[in-house]
Order: C-alpha cells, then structure tokens, then sequence
C-alpha cells in the first residue's frame, strides 16, 4: 500500500499538527508500506509572501517531521516545489476542471470568509490537492493564534500552557470536562496519568493552575527529545536540504510514470 499526505509550510508546527498528522505518519513509516510525505510550500503561497519566510517555515516543517522521528530512509520526505511534474499535471488538470465547481470549493469560501485576498492560487487550490493526490497513487490543521507550538521558545510555550483560557469555577468544586485545558490532558498524559487527574478533575479540590503546571510537564515530557533533535538540526541546514533532495528524487520517481500516461492521454507526448 503506498501512503501520500502533506502539510502546508504556512506557520510553525504544534501540538494539533503532532496529535492530528505527525506522530501517525511516523507510526505509518514503521508499518512496510511506502510513504511519502510532502511540504506543501507551494499550496503555502496562497498565504505566505515573503519569500524569506516562506523559505524558513519549509525548513523547519522538514526538520519537524525529522526530530519527531521520520526516517528518511523508511519514508520519502520531499517539497512540492521539487517535483516539476505536480505543477505540470495541476495544469492539465486545470483544463478540464469547470469553474462551477472550483466557485462551489469550500476551501475557497472558507478562505475568503478569512480575509485571504480573492486570487488565482486560492480559487484554483483544489486542483493542485487533486494533482498531488494523483501524481503519486491533505492537508492538516490550520494555525490560529492561540497554538502551542512543538519547537518555539521554552518561555513562550510556558506562557501559552499557563494561558489556556478557563472558567471560575471554585477550586474545591468539579471542573466542566469540555474545555481545553481538559482535552489537552486527554491527548498528552498516558492513560494511567489521565485516569487519575480526570478523577480529581471531576470531584473537585484543585485549582486550574495545578493542572496546567501538569499539562506543562507532560509537554516537555512528550516533546523533550523531539526538542533537542530539532535544536540540533538547526545547527546543520545543509543536511536537512540534502534529505529533501534525495526525497524529490525518490518521488519524481514514483511520478514519472503517472506524468507519462498523462501525457500521452492528453497527446502532449507519444
């Protein structure tokens, strides 16, 4: 079975991107199926205009996906950018596409209902998740401003985690279980941690605090090593470009032959 998802290189990876995407697509690399995981900076250019950030936000989903584990020689890393068939196949595509149903896209009412200015690239989005959906045999959350990021400053994700909007209720009362800061215990203790604070969540006796001071501890427990393999990679770009290489590599492999059929479907080539 061949796997094939992206994420979008339009803001810094958190917690939603590692729960949601990440920590399956690396659980899917160990599973003997061919994997192949795309930055999809081109997609992030419907959002993303200076090309200095542009580039720096590709960089770092990379070295993202390789601190949490990715194992570029279990899975093909690579950019959209990198493979000139996508764009070429998004074209063709583009042709045949009627522009009733790009008009009906929720993706575009969604993104103009957002403020994202009204141009070619965000109207003609879903032809090129069509094309990278075919070339090969989604694209994950989108980030607000109220994310807790995987790798940003320690300060700052202290700040964010102590943040975490609550209610009043009374320390020595049972706390409501949908809220945030509930679901995040949810998703980031083990199970037999989890148990015990949604025991003393829901009779009552702790403030809101102890409980962040919890989620804060579980994050730098779950994330720690992830951290220091990001820091590290930080220090050597170069190897993080050289693994994006040999992953376009590898993925212009696998689409050569889906781009020739096309070709020869449409008779651009014989």
């Amino acid at each position: 079975m061949r796997i094939l998802s992206g994420i979008q290189s339009s803001g810094k990876q958190h917690i939603g991107n590692y729960y949601g995407a990440l920590r399956q697509f690396v659980d899917l690399q160990n599973r003997g199926d061919e994997a192949l995981y795309f930055i999809a900076n081109l997609h992030a250019l419907t959002s993303i205009r200076d090309p200095a950030q542009a580039a720096a936000l590709t960089r770092e989903t990379a070295m993202a996906f390789l601190a949490l584990g990715l194992d570029p020689r279990r899975a093909i890393l690579f950019r959209q950018s990198d493979i000139p068939e996508v764009t070429e196949l998004y074209w063709i595509l583009g042709t045949v596409v009627p522009l009733s149903n790009l008009d009906r896209a929720h993706s575009y009412k969604d993104k103009l209902a957002r403020g994202l200015p009204a141009d070619f690239g965000l109207f003609a989005y879903p032809v090129l998740m069509a094309a990278d959906i075919l070339l090969y045999g989604s694209e994950m959350s989108k980030s607000y401003n109220n994310i807790i990021e995987l790798f940003g400053d320690e300060a700052e994700v202290k700040k964010r985690i102590m943040g975490i909007k609550t209610d009043s209720t009374p320390v020595g009362a049972p706390k409501p279980v949908d809220t945030p800061l509930h679901q995040l215990l949810r998703v980031m203790l083990p199970e037999n941690e989890f148990a015990a604070v949604d025991a003393s969540w829901r009779q009552g006796g702790k403030g809101y605090g102890e409980y962040k001071k919890t989620l804060l501890a579980a994050y730098h427990a779950t994330f720690g090593e992830a951290r220091a393999r990001y820091q590290a990679l930080q220090k050597d770009p170069g190897s993080v470009d050289a693994i994006l290489r040999a992953g376009a590599e590898r993925a212009r492999a696998v689409a050569a032959p889906v781009i020739g059929r096309v070709r020869q479907a449409v008779g651009i080539e014989r």
